[in-house]
C-alpha cells in the first residue's frame, strides 16, 4: 500500500522537488505536486505527511545530507541515492511482546514514571482486563499506583485481589516489596518487615535488590524492636562498599546508635569521605572516658589524630597518633596511626621526621596494609611533583616490601612506566621484566609485557618483542594491551596475527587487533527456552529496563537445569536478553565456566554479552554504527543497568546526561520529546547512545578513537588536545590524554570493542 501511494504520488507529480531526511537529520526541500502521503519510516513510529501542494518526506539511512532534484520519474531517484525511501519500517523495539497489551502496559509505566499515577492505574487495569501473561503485573502495578496516588484502601484491597492466598509467581515477591513501601509510607512497620523479609530472601544476594534492602533497613529504624537489624545492614555497608554517597549515608545512620563502636565506625567513614563536619559531631558523642584502656583506646587516638589533622590541627593530631602507638602498638590502630603521622611529616616537608617515620612502619610493620597504603600514598606524592624520580625507589619499595598488597602489582608496573618516560630504558625494562616474574597472574600483565615489548622491538630486538607481544596477547582478552600488543606482533611478522580481522578503528588501519579466540558460532538459545511465553515476557521487560524483567529472571533460575548445554544456553539467554549483569553475578556464585582456573570460551562469551542483542543489530541497520562498539561503550558505561545513575546524573545504559539527552532529542525529529526523559529505557537510550556515537565518529572522519574519547570527555576537548600533539600516532594520543578518567575510559572501550570482535568474528 505505500509502495502504490508512492507511485500516485509521482505520477500527480508536475514539478521537480523532493524532501529527504537524512540520518544526521538534516533536510533539503523537494517540492511535489497534488498528491499525499503517509509515510512509516524506519527512523519514525509515525509520521503523517499530507501534501498540500505536496512535499515527500523520506527518511535515510545512509546520506548524511541530500537535497534531490527529481524531474518526474522515479528512476532519477533511484540512481542518485539508491535505497533513499525505506517505507513500512518501523522504530518500536525489535524486542515487542505478542500480546496486544504490551504497548498499553508501556503507556502505564511511563505514566508512573512521570508521576501521574492516576493515568498509570487506568491503563495498567486496562492491560490486565484479559488473561495474558502481562495481567499478574499490571495487576501488581496498578495497586502500587493506586497507593501513590494516595488511596492506600483501595491499593491494599487491589493487593488482596491481585494476590489470592497461595498465590505464585515471580510477580509475587515484586508484590511484597512494593506493598512493603506502601505500608511504610502510612507507618505499619511491623507488616512491612514481613513483607521485605519475604520479598528479600533472596540467594545469592542481587545488585538490584540494594534499593529494596535500603528501605528494608530504614523501616527497620522505625521502631525499636528492630533498631539492631538496621545498624547491622549499614555496618555491612561500611564493610563492602567504596562508593562515597552510600558510605557517608550508612554513616549518618550509625552515628545515633547506642553503641560507641558503630558511632567509632561511622566517623571512620566520614573521615574518609572527609566529611569532617559530620565526624566532629560524631566524635563528640564518644566520650573518652567511656573508651577502655588498650585497643580501644588507640581505635580512639587515632581517629582523633586523623580529625585534628583533617581541621588542620596538626600538632594535637601527632600528638594523639603517638597516644595510639603506646596503647596498643599491635593493633592495626596503631598501625593506622603510624602510617598516618608519616604523611603527615610529608605534607609539612619535615624529612627527617617523615623517613623515620616510614622506617619504623617497614621494620614493625612489613607487608601489611597500612604501610602499603602509606607507601602508595607517598610514591603518588612524588610522582605527581616537579622531580618525579625519587618516586621510582618508592613504587619499587612497596612492590618488593609488600608484595601481598592490593597494590603491590600497580607500584611495580608505575615504576616502569615512570622510568620509560624519563628516558631510563634500561631500568624500565628491567622494571617490566620482574614484573612478569613476580606477578605472573596480575590483570596488568599485558601491560607489563606489551611495554617491555615496545622498549625491545625499539632497540632492535625483534625476537624479543615478538616473544613479550605474544605473551601480552594470551593474557589480554578485553584488555587494551593485550590488543595493542597482538597488533604490534602482527607488524613485525607475526603470520597468526596477522591473519586475524583488521579492526579498522581510523577507517584504514587496525590498532586493537582481535584475538584469534572465537572457533564456532555460540549454539542458538534453544527454542523451548526462547518461546516460553516467561522468557518472550522477561525479553519485554528487559528491552525496556523494567524491574519486572529482574523478578522474572530470579524465579527462572531456580528451574533445575541438568547438562552443560542447558545452563550454557540459560546464561547466554540471560546476557544477550539485557540482563547481562545478573548472569554474571549468578555464574561467579555458581563458580559456572571455570576449567583448571580458566574460563571457557562459553565464560568468555558471557562476560562480554551482546546484550540487548536484537535492538543492537537493528540499530547498526539504521545508523552504520557497529552494534559492537556501541555495546563496547554500553558495558563500560554501565555494565548494561538500565537502572544505574551516576553521582553526575548520568543515566541508563549508555549514562546520558539528562541536559545531553534534551539537546539530541532537540535536534534530531528521529527522537520524540518524551524520550529525553526515558533514559532507563534501553531501547531509547541505546538509539541515543549510538546517534551521538554516529555524530562524534562523523566529526572524526570515522575514527573510532577518537569518537569514544569525545562520547567521555566531550569533542571539544578532543580537538582542543589534537591540536596540541598534531603530529601524534593514535599510540601516542591514547597516553597523552590529560584526563586520566578518559584515558583509562578509552583503553576499556577499545579492549572492549576489540573483546567482541575476537569472540564473535565472522559469526555474528
Amino acid at each position: 500500500m505505500p509502495f502504490l501511494l508512492v507511485v500516485i504520488g509521482l505520477v500527480g507529480a508536475s514539478k521537480a522537488g523532493f524532501w529527504c531526511w537524512t540520518r544526521r537529520l538534516r533536510t533539503a526541500a523537494l517540492p511535489f505536486a497534488s498528491a499525499g502521503l503517509w509515510c512509516w519510516t524506519r527512523r519514525l513510529r509515525t509520521v503523517a505527511l499530507p501534501f498540500a501542494l505536496a512535499r515527500l518526506w523520506c527518511w535515510t539511512r545512509r546520506l548524511r545530507t541530500a537535497a534531490l532534484p527529481f524531474a518526474s520519474t522515479w528512476s532519477n531517484v533511484r540512481n542518485r541515492v539508491g535505497r533513499v525511501l525505506l517505507f513500512g519500517a518501523t522504530v518500536a523495539s525489535p524486542v515487542t511482546a505478542p500480546w496486544p497489551e504490551a504497548d498499553t502496559y508501556l503507556t502505564a509505566h511511563y505514566a508512573e514514571m512521570a508521576g501521574k499515577y492516576g493515568d498509570a492505574v487506568t491503563a495498567y487495569t486496562k492491560c490486565a482486563a484479559d488473561d495474558t501473561p502481562l495481567a499478574p503485573y499490571a495487576r501488581v502495578r496498578a495497586a502500587y499506583c493506586r497507593g501513590l496516588a494516595g488511596d492506600f484502601d483501595g491499593a491494599m484491597k487491589d493487593y488482596d485481589a491481585a494476590l489470592p492466598q497461595g498465590a505464585s509467581g515471580p510477580w509475587v515477591r515484586m508484590a511484597q516489596a512494593q506493598r512493603a513501601s506502601l505500608l511504610v509510607r502510612h507507618g505499619q512497620h511491623a507488616e512491612a518487615a514481613a513483607l521485605y523479609a519475604g520479598a528479600l530472601s533472596v540467594s545469592p544476594k542481587r545488585w538490584w535488590l540494594d534499593a529494596y534492602e535500603w528501605q528494608a533497613a530504614e523501616n527497620c529504624m522505625a521502631t525499636p524492636e528492630t533498631l539492631g537489624q538496621g545498624f547491622a545492614f549499614y555496618r555491612g555497608v561500611l564493610a563492602t562498599t567504596r562508593r562515597r554517597d552510600p558510605r557517608v549515608q550508612a554513616a549518618l545512620k550509625l552515628s545515633v546508635s547506642p553503641s560507641n563502636d558503630d558511632r567509632l565506625l561511622a566517623v571512620a567513614a566520614f573521615l574518609r569521605g572527609s566529611a569532617n563536619k559530620e565526624a566532629a559531631v560524631c566524635m563528640a558523642t564518644v566520650p573518652a572516658g567511656a573508651i577502655e584502656a588498650g585497643e580501644q583506646t588507640a581505635r580512639y587516638q587515632y581517629l582523633m589524630g586523623r580529625l585534628l589533622i583533617q581541621t588542620n590541627q596538626v600538632p594535637k593530631g601527632r600528638e594523639a597518633f603517638q597516644q595510639a602507638l603506646a596503647a596498643a602498638p599491635s593493633t592495626p590502630w596503631a598501625r593506622l596511626a603510624l602510617s598516618h603521622l608519616a604523611r603527615s611529616y610529608v605534607t609539612t616537608n619535615e624529612a627527617e621526621a617523615a623517613a623515620a617515620a616510614f622506617a619504623q612502619l617497614l621494620n614493625d610493620y612489613p607487608d601489611t596494609e597500612e604501610t602499603g597504603d602509606a607507601l602508595w600514598w607517598y610514591a603518588e606524592r612524588l610522582a605527581g611533583s616537579k622531580t618525579p624520580k625519587p618516586a621510582i625507589a618508592q613504587y619499587a619499595l612497596l612492590a618488593t616490601t609488600c608484595p601481598s598488597h592490593e597494590r603491590a602489582d600497580d607500584a611495580q608496573l608505575a615504576a616502569g612506566r615512570l622510568a620509560k618516560s624519563l628516558g631510563s630504558k634500561d631500568e624500565s625494562l628491567r622494571l617490566f621484566g620482574e614484573f612478569a616474574k613476580r606477578f605472573p597472574s596480575s590483570p596488568l600483565l599485558s601491560e607489563a609485557l606489551f611495554w617491555s615489548g615496545r622498549l625491545r622491538e625499539a632497540g632492535g630486538d625483534a625476537k624479543g618483542a615478538r616473544a613479550d607481544y605474544a605473551r601480552a596477547a594470551k593474557t589480554g582478552l578485553g584488555n587494551y594491551y593485550g590488543h595493542r600488543a597482538f597488533e604490534r606482533a602482527s607488524g613485525l611478522g607475526d603470520k597468526k596475527a596477522a591473519s586475524c580481522p583488521n579492526l579498522k578503528v581510523d577507517g584504514k588501519r587496525s590498532f586493537v587487533r582481535p584475538l584469534p579466540i572465537a572457533a564456532d558460532a555460540p549454539t542458538p538459545v534453544p527454542a523451548e527456552l526462547t518461546d516460553d511465553p516467561r522468557s518472550i515476557r522477561l525479553r519485554f521487560f528487559a528491552a525496556h529496563g523494567l524491574e519486572e524483567a529482574e523478578w522474572e529472571a530470579l524465579e527462572l533460575a531456580q528451574t533445575p537445569r541438568t547438562g552443560e548445554g542447558e545452563t550454557e544456553a540459560w546464561y547466554q539467554f540471560l546476557g544477550e536478553s539485557g540482563l547481562a549483569f545478573s548472569a554474571w553475578e549468578l555464574a561467579d556464585a555458581a563458580k559456572w565456566g571455570q576449567e583448571q582456573g580458566q574460563a571457557t570460551l562459553a565464560r568468555q562469551r558471557l562476560s562480554y554479552a551482546r546484550a540487548y542483542r536484537p535492538i543492537l543489530v537493528q540499530i547498526g541497520k539504521d545508523t552504520g554504527v557497529d552494534p559492537f562498539l556501541v555495546a563496547a561503550v554500553a558495558r563500560q558505561e554501565s555494565t548494561f543497568r538500565p537502572a544505574l545513575t551516576s553521582s553526575a546524573g548520568a543515566r541508563g545504559v549508555m549514562q546520558i546526561m539528562p541536559g545531553t539527552a534534551k539537546a539530541i532529542v532537540k535536534s534530531n525529529p528521529e527522537f520524540a520529546p518524551e524520550d529525553a526523559e526515558r533514559l532507563e529505557d534501553p531501547t531509547v537510550a541505546l538509539r541515543m547512545g549510538a546517534s551521538y556515537l554516529s555524530s562524534v565518529l562523523e566529526r572524526s572522519n570515522g575514527n573510532v578513537v577518537y569518537a569514544v574519547a569525545s562520547y567521555n570527555a566531550g569533542p571539544g576537548n578532543v580537538s582542543k588536545w589534537r591540536k596540541a600533539n598534531p603530529s601524534a600516532d593514535l599510540e601516542t594520543f591514547v597516553e597523552m590524554i590529560p584526563f586520566a578518567e578518559t584515558r583509562d575510559y578509552v583503553k576499556r572501550v577499545l579492549g572492549n570493542y576489540a573483546a567482541y570482535h575476537s569472540l564473535y568474528a565472522g559469526v555474528d
